[in-house]
């Protein structure tokens, strides 16, 4: 299979990138993808104050997550998960890694 990907993002790095993000969301709608430790919940305080309320919030996101969290995540907005292997798949070691293929309803 052949296909192409292209994902024009501006992605800001560096001293002080926190307080570009309200001129970079622009009064546009937006979602926010964040942890759920009180450092996080400070930051999008913040945000919300200087950009605006956030379309939605999923401020429960781990890090290193396991198959069981992401399936409970996905059907929270109507998705169903099912996980697939990449690579061989051996006996008893499974597959290298995997991907999880997202379907609504």
């Amino acid at each position: 299979m052949v296909w192409k990907y292209a994902n024009p993002v501006q992605i800001e790095f560096g001293v002080d990138s926190f307080n570009k993000l309200s001129d970079l969301i622009g009064g546009r709608n937006y979602a926010l993808v964040t942890y759920g430790e009180p450092f996080f919940g400070e930051l999008a305080a913040r945000l919300k104050k200087t950009a605006g309320a956030p379309v939605l919030v999923i401020s429960d996101v781990a890090p290193n997550p396991d198959y069981r969290l992401l399936a409970e995540q996905a059907a929270r907005f109507g998705y169903a998960v099912r996980f697939l292997p990449i690579g061989p798949n051996e006996p008893v070691t499974g597959a290298p890694t995997q991907m999880g293929v997202f379907r609504r309803g």
